[in-house]
């Protein structure tokens, strides 16, 4: 199992952390439409990858991230 971290950090911090998850769950959706159809994004890069399943897991794991991260601030203190 992992190990557990806690951070504690200012409510802008933890914005400007989950804008860069966003952008990178963004590009790992992108790369595994590329894959899927061929066409390329217009508003993002590709990332490199193995394959479309491999892109797919990636995109989805940031989203457990993202979820993750917004149901520990949503909590009451």
């Amino acid at each position: 199992m992992d190990k557990i971290v806690k951070l504690q950090l200012p409510d802008l911090m933890i914005g400007q952390i989950l804008d860069g998850l966003e952008q990178q769950r963004h590009v790992w959706q992108a790369t595994a439409h590329f894959l899927a159809t061929g066409e390329p994004p217009d508003d993002v890069l590709v990332a490199e990858c193995s394959d479309e399943e491999e892109a797919v897991w990636i995109a989805g794991f940031y989203d457990e991230i993202i979820r993750e991260i917004r149901r520990q601030i949503s909590k009451p203190s």
